[in-house]
Parts: C-alpha cells; structure tokens; sequence
C-alpha cells in the first residue's frame, strides 16, 4: 500500500486475505453509517465505529495489536519498570485510603495487570480486588491467559466487568493510554468561522466535508478554549476536540466513592495543544509500525488516536 503523504511516499505492508475481509466490511459499514446520517457523518461517530463497531472495529475484532507482530508498542510491553513504578503510587493511593480495590481500563494485553501483581505480591500490598473493565472479548480473553501463565495463585482476586462498577467504589483507577482512544470532533477556523469535519462518501471513497458545526457542545466548547472572536487561531487552523472527556469523567465521579485517578496519557496543555505552530492537530494512526495521518485508509485495521488536552481534563 502506497499513500502520498505531502512530499514522503509511505510504504505500507499488504494485507493479508482476512484483513482485506475485515476491511472491506469495515467500509461497507461506514457507507451505511453515512448513508444513515444523509449523506454527512460527524467526524466522531466515524471514528467511533472504525474503533470500536462490534465485531468490525479496530478494538473489538480479534486483530493483534500490540508487539512486533501488532501496530504498536505501549511502555508496559516494553519493560517491567512501569509497572513497578506504577505500583507504587497505586500502593500510596490505596494505603491513603486504608484499603480497597484497583480497577484497570482497558487492559491491552494484560502486561501492565501482571506487572502491577507481581509487585503488589512482592510488597505484600495486594488489593482487595483487581478489576478490568475491558470491551474486546477478544483481550479479555488473552489477559486471561496471560495472567493464569504468569501468577496463576492471583487470578482468583482479578474479576473482568462489562460496565463500570456501582456506586461506591473505593480504591484507584488505572487508565493507561485510554484517553487518546477516545473519539474525538474535528474542527478548523475558515473566513474566520469555525467549521466542523463530517465525512462523505465519493466515488466508492472517505473524503473530507467541512461544514457548519451541529455536534451539540461544539461551538460553546470552542468558544471556552477561544472566548473572544478576535483571539481564533488564524485561517486553516485545524484541530480535534474530546466532548466525552466531561461525561466520562462524570460517571467516574459518580462510580468513586473515594479513591485517585491516574491517568496516564500523551498530550498536552491546552496552551500547547492548540499552539499556533500544531496547525494540524495531533490525530495519527498506526498500522504494523508505520505511522500516517489518513484516517480513511485502512478503517478498522490501523489505530486511530489523538492527543490528550490535559487542561481539560482538569477541567472536566
């Protein structure tokens, strides 16, 4: 696969003939997407499904995705190190608390719960309960198996779940690069308006449609970060913004009775984020190591994240 990127040719591995299948469902179901929306789909809702549409998207359809022989590598694939850290702030997190349990969101592989086990078991600090919220079955099952190889006497005290849990939970959560997962909006200043990305089909392929924004929350969230019309980013500025980072961390509010979050995270402040200078945004895709900007490409087989604005998560 060949795809012209400015001035660099990006030379990207085939496909096998299960991920041609997984593709070409992938597209034909975002044609239906679109279809459904009149024409026009909401930049959020189209990478919403192309990560995580069941059975299709790029979390949820039994792909590899981690290591050498996936798209990327994350810090806990690496060495054992950031567990072991990690470990230790959750340990202070839950001794703070006089005890409770640890909830994980989204587990990749299952690295970092083993790492995170094996040092609480070494500082005789286990938690009550060890739970992961994952949404692919197909992770859940090989977190499983990873941590019944790995420390077996411990996986009586790991539990999956399917939804955060009831209200009341004390302890501290885990969250390692779930942030930059998240679907976000796209958004750019033209005429000195903002604009909003939705996604057309065009002669069998994805392209892009600025338009005026309708996502509810947009423009009233634009205008928080930019509140004076004359401080807009110049012409052709053009970004992304989380509008389910508020509403999801009210519902972990609404989980936690007491505990710490610790969310970890590229990204950026606010200031930073939306610099003059990052005129693109920070939106990249992954597929088999090779990084590019084309979220069209490959739906459903290649990663798809953007940045986290930090200032709005202290915020939210």
């Amino acid at each position: 696969i060949n795809l012209c990127e400015g001035a660099v040719l990006l030379q990207l591995p085939g496909l096998d003939e299960e991920e041609a299948g997984l593709l070409a469902a992938m597209r034909e179901h975002l044609r239906a997407e679109i279809r459904s929306a009149a024409g026009a789909l909401a930049f959020d809702r189209y990478m919403e499904q192309a990560l995580y549409a069941p059975g299709l998207g790029y979390y949820v359809n039994g792909r590899r995705r981690f290591g050498a022989a996936g798209d990327f590598v994350t810090a806990p694939e690496i060495s054992p190190v950031f567990g072991k850290c990690l470990a230790r702030q959750v340990g202070e997190g839950l001794d703070r608390l006089g005890g409770g349990d640890v909830l994980e969101l989204g587990a990749g592989s299952g690295r970092l719960a083993v790492d995170l086990l094996q040092e609480f078991a070494r500082r005789d600090s286990l938690p009550a309960r060890y739970l992961i919220l994952e949404v692919s079955p197909d992770l859940k099952a090989d977190q499983r198996d990873l941590i019944e190889a790995q420390v077996p006497a411990l996986l009586p005290r790991v539990r999956w779940l399917d939804r955060l849990p009831a209200p009341g939970f004390r302890g501290v959560v885990v969250a390692n690069e779930l942030l930059d997962a998240m679907p976000v909006h796209r958004f750019r200043i033209a005429d000195g308006a903002w604009q909003e990305l939705f996604v057309v089909e065009h002669e069998g392929a994805f392209r892009d449609s600025w338009r005026v924004p309708e996502s509810a929350g947009l423009v009233a969230a634009l205008e928080h970060i930019w509140p004076e019309p004359g401080g807009r980013p110049a012409d052709g500025f053009h970004s992304e913004l989380n509008l389910r980072l508020r509403p999801w961390l009210s519902a972990m509010a609404a989980t936690v009775d007491a505990g710490m979050l610790l969310l970890i995270d590229y990204g950026y402040t606010r200031r930073e984020y939306y610099h003059p200078e990052r005129r693109q945004g920070t939106l990249i895709c992954h597929f088999r190591h090779r990084a590019h900007a084309d979220p069209y490409l490959l739906p459903g087989l290649q990663d798809m994240t953007a940045n986290v604005d930090f200032t709005a998560v202290a915020e939210a």
